[in-house]
């Protein structure tokens, strides 16, 4: 759920510098692993909030963690109560991170990067429920 949360924050950086319309291919970014234009030392650390190869690049990194997570925990659980609805996370966190790429490579049109916001609403929302399903402190 921390994952999410940070994810939502980078996501939000990402868009409010527009980063999403630069670096329009994957999975690599301008043909490297790691932009080369990551750290902006006219910048500093502010680089890393500041920055669209940061930002985009952070995004990307959050969002690949996030993927593995939820994929192993829904096989790790899939034989408990909540097997279900860690599937149905790990599935929302696949179609997002899936349509966050095709959002990349048709160079974030408003029309995709608000469906995509819409979907990471989805996937906040089933990891908030799982969060209150396996918690010990149902009201």
């Amino acid at each position: 759920l921390v994952g999410v949360f940070l994810q939502m924050a980078a996501g939000a950086l990402v868009a409010g510098l527009d980063a999403g319309r630069t670096y329009n291919d994957w999975p690599l970014m301008a043909g490297e692993l790691v932009p080369s234009h990551y750290f902006e030392t006219a910048l500093g650390v502010r680089s890393l909030f500041e920055g669209r190869a940061a930002t985009q690049f952070n995004h990307r990194l959050i969002a690949y963690t996030i993927w593995l997570c939820s994929v192993a925990a829904a096989w790790v659980f899939r034989r408990t109560p909540q097997g279900r609805s860690f599937t149905i996370l790990a599935a929302l966190v696949t179609a997002q991170a899936l349509w966050g790429i095709v959002t990349l490579l048709n160079t974030a049109p408003m029309n995709l990067s608000l469906l995509h916001q819409a979907l990471g609403v989805i996937v906040t929302l089933a990891a908030v429920r799982l969060a209150w399903l396996v918690s010990d402190r149902k009201a």
